[in-house]
């Protein structure tokens, strides 16, 4: 309590005021004081799921002797540029609590408007060019190389390709582990073909959206589509 007065309560020292002063003086401490504990109730929630989260003390950093905060490694991966995804990420990730996530964005075809606005807000961004059939193993092995030097506690994905790579990854990696989340943005149309391609695209895509992957939808029809196609629960 004294050290809250010290820092939020106004110092008497016997000068008179005028009442424009005060009123000033005093949005400016409920001000600091919002702040305050918005920042408390961040770090409470961190703190409250640090297992789920897999947080380790490494990730702690002083800002303030008297606040701890943390700050969680996300990457971001999508595949197609120039679409409303990219818009979608972008906005995200601008607006976002870049004092609690520290994002990374990779890129499976390059975006060139996305990359300079996100590496003008200080935001790094990565190309890994995808080719077909062959060149998929020399994309694989960079993805792995990137995630392995990034080491992020969560990875959000969109699209089908950066789910596969994601759940290929936390199947052959044994020493680092992460959240997986991804969004389905659409009833794609290999969804509903009876395509052999797109029969098989609809299996493994089936293997990458895994129980220990957490789904999310853009809408309530496309969670209905998706979730009878692949038949997942529908709280997940």
């Amino acid at each position: 309590k004294r050290a809250w007065n010290q820092r939020f309560m106004p110092q008497i020292d016997g000068t008179a005021e005028k009442p424009s002063q005060v009123n000033e003086r005093a949005e400016c401490t409920r001000a600091k004081q919002l702040a305050l504990m918005n920042q408390i109730f961040k770090i409470a929630f961190l703190f409250r799921n640090r297992k789920q989260l897999n947080l380790s003390q490494n990730d702690l950093l002083v800002k303030d002797p008297r606040i701890l905060v943390v700050k969680i490694p996300v990457l971001i991966v999508i595949h197609y540029a120039r679409s409303g995804i990219t818009s979608v990420v972008t906005a995200h990730v601008l607006n976002a609590d870049r004092d609690i996530f520290d994002f990374t964005v990779l890129l499976f075809q390059k975006d060139e408007t996305m990359e300079e606005i996100l590496t003008a807000a200080g935001i790094p961004v990565h190309w890994i060019r995808v080719e077909r059939i062959m060149g998929m193993f020399d994309a694989f092995r960079r993805f792995f190389r990137l995630v392995r030097a990034i080491r992020p506690r969560i990875i959000h994905t969109h699209s089908f390709l950066p789910r596969l790579f994601t759940r290929a990854f936390l199947t052959f990696s044994r020493n680092l582990r992460f959240h997986h989340i991804t969004t389905f943005h659409s009833d794609y149309p290999y969804l509903h073909s009876s395509r052999f391609g797109d029969i098989c695209k609809r299996v493994m895509e089936r293997w990458a959206v895994s129980s220990r992957t957490q789904i999310t939808f853009v809408s309530k029809c496309v969670q209905d589509i998706v979730s009878r196609v692949y038949r997942l629960e529908r709280d997940r």
